[in-house]
């Protein structure tokens, strides 16, 4: 039993370590170089704003492989390995296309747009990494402007009825009561849909959802105004 334990540790050891391998990027160190090393480690005793992440310098001994060094701080010291960083996990050309299906659809959800790109692909992403993508190509969630959606017989009715109360006094309009609107909402999930979209855009065209009523399970509370 404990031999099978220790085999499928080993499996999943050198599966994760091939896995970091291949997201690493290369480098362009060569021997005898000197780098730092990002290591961010929480030192005892110590405050967070004297506390550096990096180490170093360190000089490069040997090159292992494409992604591991060899490593030593001082010629008196042990000397360790070294990897380098992730890649992204996208293409230029590929973060193009992710910025085209939310302006496609600006009302798409990020795991909406993974989908799609894993069915375009063939590669799979997280909505983290969608959402990073657009924030790069200027597209952030945002909620739409909602408007009335108004007929040409609405904008006419009303350009009557202000013209017709133009001349109203304050005394006239004492005898009017007022209300407002406040919307609460009975569910968890108020169901606002966020759209993307550039900074600045908020009242074009594509961006403004008509809507002319509240929707399912929500109460109005309506009352005079002062």
């Amino acid at each position: 039993m404990h031999h099978l334990a220790r085999e499928r540790i080993g499996m999943a050891s050198e599966k994760m370590k091939t896995r970091c391998d291949t997201r690493a990027t290369g480098h362009d160190f060569h021997e005898s170089d000197k780098e730092g090393l990002w290591n961010p480690r929480r030192r005892k005793e110590l405050s967070p704003k004297l506390q550096t992440n990096r180490e170093g310098p360190y000089t490069f001994l040997k090159r292992l492989n494409d992604i591991v060094v060899w490593i030593q701080k001082s010629p008196h010291s042990k000397p360790k390995t070294a990897r380098g960083g992730r890649v992204r996990s996208t293409t230029p050309a590929e973060d193009r296309y992710i910025v085209l299906s939310a302006k496609r659809n600006r009302r798409t959800t990020a795991q909406q747009v993974a989908n799609q790109f894993l069915a375009a692909s063939g590669k799979q992403i997280s909505r983290k990494t969608v959402a990073r993508r657009l924030r790069g190509g200027g597209l952030y969630a945002r909620r739409p402007v909602v408007c009335v959606p108004l007929t040409r017989q609405h904008r006419t009715a009303r350009l009557q009825w202000c013209r017709e109360h133009h001349n109203w006094t304050e005394q006239d309009w004492a005898c009017v009561l007022f209300s407002d609107e406040s919307r609460f909402s009975l569910s968890s999930d108020c169901r606002r849909q966020l759209i993307w979209r550039e900074s600045g855009t908020a009242y074009r065209p594509e961006n403004i959802q008509e809507k002319d009523r509240y929707p399912r399970h929500a109460v109005s509370w309506c009352g005079p105004a002062s």
